[in-house]
């Protein structure tokens, strides 16, 4: 049997031919027009051959040494195998930081709609936890074995008497309204730490195979608005990724075949048009080179990239040249929002897709792999496109998650629980 780089792997028509050695060929989506591209996947490369048309062709064989064949072999026959998987290494599923989204929120750009009803704020309390749970079990029902846990976190100031959560809610009179735990110690509140750890190990043993932990400074704390980098905040907002991390790593034993993956900051990543880029990339740079010197990267993605179109991928995507080398994370992770319809081509998950693939080859970071950290939720166009965008490069994800927000809503209207997906296919 010929070994399959999983990274690689795309469902079509696998053929031996006859080019380079011992190779395999493969023939790209068949929803895409024939005559179909051939890919070649000899010594775990991924060299694409021009558009040919195989009827007719005789295929051979051939043993090949120093770029030169010493013998070959006329085939009697050509195997084809089809497939239809399309399995990611960790998986598909949600965000999931809200339980609930009051009705009464929505359609306006206001968070009051979901600030009493955040995961980890409320995880401990009986009702919540039951109400959460079965959500956790819809989830993995519906055919997710991924999750994207979200914390939000800012600098709130002292935590009222009365705040009977204890969890260091931002929600109190005179207080921040948001989903945010005061983290003005430089640490989640204890109950918010256990509450993750809880959070993992319930979705571990409900057949999730792999939890995504996401970082969401917000207010003071909310990096992609600073002019200037302020010491201390920089320094709260490192505090709580490392204590966070280390009370997981201190707390949570994880399975056999179960991942916990990082992600250090959602969607800071800019583009050369924003006053404050270098602000930002200078932040990033520091957080990734302590993270890489405490854990390494094999386990974080890093900070999360966004696009609704080419010009972000174009644009943003090499800007993390600056933020990691020399040591890379172990994905880039894309958040794909494509427009409606197809009428603007540079706008479809699929072309980002593939721009994001081509501009990575372009900076020599062809080893670097995709993931897909936010889409729109329950989104046949969306599944479709990315499968398509996969099918080109003849490259999956590292993973497909989707968000909680249906195409064309406006912003912050959000949907809870997220139980129904189109991404299950991955």
């Amino acid at each position: 049997m010929l070994h399959s780089d999983r990274r690689h792997f795309v469902p079509g028509e696998d053929i031996l031919g006859h080019e380079r050695g011992f190779e395999r060929m493969r023939l790209a989506h068949p929803q895409l027009p024939s005559p179909a591209k051939w890919k070649c996947m000899a010594n775990g490369e991924n060299e694409e051959f021009g558009t040919v048309d195989a009827s007719g062709r005789v295929f051979e064989l051939r043993r090949n040494s120093s770029g030169t064949y010493e013998s070959s072999v006329i085939m009697d026959s050509v195997s084809v195998v089809a497939t239809s998987d399309y399995s990611t290494e960790f998986g598909n599923g949600s965000s999931y930081a809200w339980h609930q989204i009051d009705a009464s929120g929505c359609g306006s750009n206001s968070p009051s709609s979901r600030v009493n009803h955040v995961v980890l704020r409320n995880y401990h309390i009986p009702a919540k936890r039951t109400e959460i749970q079965s959500q956790i079990v819809a989830m993995v029902q519906s055919g997710q074995d991924m999750m994207r846990i979200p914390i939000y976190h800012a600098h709130c100031g002292a935590v009222p008497a009365g705040d009977s959560y204890g969890n260091g809610t931002c929600t109190a009179p005179s207080r921040h309204n948001s989903s945010s735990s005061a983290s003005d110690s430089g640490q989640l509140p204890d109950t918010v730490k256990q509450n993750l750890k809880d959070l993992i190990e319930f979705s571990f043993s409900q057949g999730m195979r792999t939890v995504l932990v996401g970082f969401f400074p917000g207010h003071a704390n909310r990096v992609i608005d600073w002019s200037s980098i302020p010491s201390d905040l920089l320094e709260e907002n490192w505090s709580v990724i490392k204590s966070t991390r280390d009370y997981v790593d201190g707390n949570l034993s994880v399975p056999q075949g179960k991942k916990v993956l990082w992600e250090l900051g959602n969607e800071m990543v800019p583009a050369p048009n924003l006053a404050n880029a270098s602000v930002r990339i200078d932040y990033m740079s520091e957080i990734w080179s302590r993270w890489v010197s405490f854990y390494g990267a094999s386990d974080s993605v890093g900070f999360s990239i966004i696009s609704s179109s080419t010009w972000h991928i174009e644009n943003r995507i090499p800007y993390i040249e600056s933020i990691y080398e020399p040591t890379y994370p172990l994905a880039i992770d894309l958040h794909l929002y494509g427009c409606p319809g197809t009428v603007d081509a540079s706008c479809r998950e699929d072309v980002m897709y593939v721009a994001a693939r081509e501009v990575l080859d372009d900076l020599g970071l062809d080893h670097l792999p995709i993931a897909i950290g936010e889409s729109f939720y329950n989104d046949a166009a969306a599944s479709e496109n990315i499968k398509l965008g996969v099918s080109i490069v003849n490259e999956l994800p590292l993973y497909a998650i989707q968000w909680v927000r249906s195409r064309g809503a406006v912003t912050n209207c959000f949907i809870a629980p997220p139980s129904d997906t189109e991404l299950d296919i991955f």
